[in-house]
């Protein structure tokens, strides 16, 4: 009976071949060290004692416990061990265990790996960790949802992590698109047509199950915000068919559906305002290193200088780290330079429109990417932005209800709305001392303040703002690190 190989992160492991692969690049090991990979892969997530590795590592041989140390040792930097993931973890006085989700198959000769999923042919910059946390959550959890704002890279992510994992799935890899499906009930077709099924009836889903049956495979269900409720659906159906079945969803709000585990997609860091960098060390950060590569394969030359850094970071953070608006960003970079950018980006929606001509329709203008995510929200969620986008700083649900809530939109509506504009990722929420503040992203803010000038009630809008923070700047009205919080919006409210 031929051995097991496994699967770990971006490796697969081959006992019966002694080889260890990264992609389909052999990676360099002695044997002794294969073989104390292989055996704690194979008990993983099992400690196993040192007396255990020494005893059938180097059976009938006497050997110092520095030995074993030396091999560990090159395995770890054969591994990158812990650049993000962990592998190899030492167990104190006991001995070690091997840290990473594991999976196993029965290698059954040579096959062709069936996939419905496109190659990237980008780079994925600033991505490593991300990918890694999914990767080492997927095969425990077989559901993940990536969410996140339009632009940040929920695709790309889940492409990665699907590249990486595919040879886990020997029945294969599918991708269906549903950007395009606006019809519930076209979602299970397109599902259909990525498996290659005739469509033969109204509800193809029974069909799918039917064609999956015990087979092992990764189905990736992306761009699911416009049909939520049926992709959460069929997402359930999918699992509930068969323990064998994965899915990756990718939407800008989770689906809430049964057994999901949500990854947000964080936005790619930047330089915090108070580090002084030059511009090798800028590079360290994901935006900025995006903003240079993609600014480099431009039609005009581009090298970062020390004193475009704190501009370049600023517009970076400015543009809420989205990697989508950063290279938009990018690709004007040669006609205005970096300075010239940062001028401009308060008329960011005129100047950012140089996306892929290939690109989906969403993705060519910065824009297209805020159309879709505004059309795709209540007519009560789209006022709610649009009046809330006054507020240039944080701010607590007591100044969203004075702000926004009337008559037609009463309190209990606002804090509803405020929920729902933060799961669908164009708000943001987050601790501050005892209180919850939020914060639009900016370039929904922006997108929404526009909205908000061509509104009747603007200048009621912008009152009831004024109103609000000449209340809460008495100290009588609220303690002094509050009032030295909302000192910069209470100025711009007053002004």
């Amino acid at each position: 009976m031929r051995r097991d190989e496994f699967f770990f992160g971006p490796f697969r492991l081959a006992p019966e071949r002694a080889l260890l692969l990264e992609g389909e690049t052999p990676v360099r090991l002695g044997s002794r060290a294969l073989d104390i990979l292989t055996l704690l892969v194979e008990r993983a997530p099992e400690t196993v004692t040192h007396q255990e590795i020494l005893s059938q590592v180097w059976s009938n041989t006497f050997v110092d416990e520095i030995n074993l140390r030396v091999h560990l040792n090159t395995l770890r930097k054969a591994l990158r061990d812990g650049q993000p993931a962990r592998y190899i973890v030492n167990t104190p006085g006991r001995g070690y265990r091997f840290a990473a989700p594991v999976a196993r198959r029965r290698p059954v000769g040579k096959s062709t790996l069936h996939s419905s999923v496109p190659n990237s042919l980008t780079k994925l910059v600033g991505r490593s960790e991300e990918v890694q946390a999914i990767m080492r959550e997927l095969p425990q959890r077989r559901f993940v949802t990536i969410t996140g704002p339009g632009g940040i890279g929920k695709t790309s992510v889940a492409l990665e992590v699907v590249h990486q994992l595919a040879a886990t799935y020997p029945d294969g890899v599918y991708m269906a698109d549903l950007a395009s499906v606006s019809d519930p009930r076209l979602v299970a077709a397109a599902l259909a047509s990525a498996f290659q099924i005739p469509v033969l009836f109204d509800s193809p889903l029974p069909a799918v199950l039917n064609h999956l049956g015990k087979k092992q495979v990764l189905i990736v269900l992306d761009n699911c915000e416009q049909v939520v409720e049926t992709s959460a659906s069929v997402a359930e159906s999918l699992l509930r068919a068969s323990p064998n079945i994965s899915v990756i969803a990718t939407s800008r709000e989770p689906l809430r559906a049964e057994g999901e585990w949500v990854f947000r997609l964080p936005p790619l860091a930047t330089p915090h305002p108070s580090e002084r960098l030059d511009a090798a060390q800028a590079l360290a950060f994901p935006a900025i290193k995006l903003f240079v590569e993609r600014a480099e394969c431009g039609s005009e030359p581009f090298s970062l200088t020390d004193s475009d850094v704190p501009i370049l970071a600023d517009l970076c953070r400015s543009l809420d780290g989205i990697p989508l608006a950063i290279e938009f960003a990018a690709a004007r970079v040669g006609l205005f330079g970096v300075a010239g950018l940062a001028a401009r980006l308060d008329d960011r929606f005129t100047l950012l429109t140089r996306g892929r001509r290939t690109a989906p329709p969403r993705h060519r203008t910065l824009r297209a990417t805020l159309d879709w995510s505004f059309n795709l929200l209540s007519a009560s969620e789209r006022t709610l932005l649009t009046r809330l986008s006054v507020f240039r700083a944080p701010f607590t649900k007591e100044a969203a209800i004075a702000v926004a809530a009337c008559e037609k939109v009463p309190a209990s509506e606002v804090l509803d709305g405020l929920t729902d504009l933060t799961a669908k990722s164009l708000a943001t929420a987050s601790l501050h001392g005892s209180s919850v503040v939020y914060r639009l992203l900016e370039t929904a803010r922006v997108y929404a303040a526009a909205k908000l000038a061509a509104d009747y009630q603007q200048d009621e809008i912008t009152r009831r703002h004024a109103e609000y923070f000449r209340k809460t700047m008495s100290l009588a009205e609220c303690g002094a690190e509050r009032q030295l919080y909302f000192a910069d919006e209470a100025r711009a409210a007053i002004a």
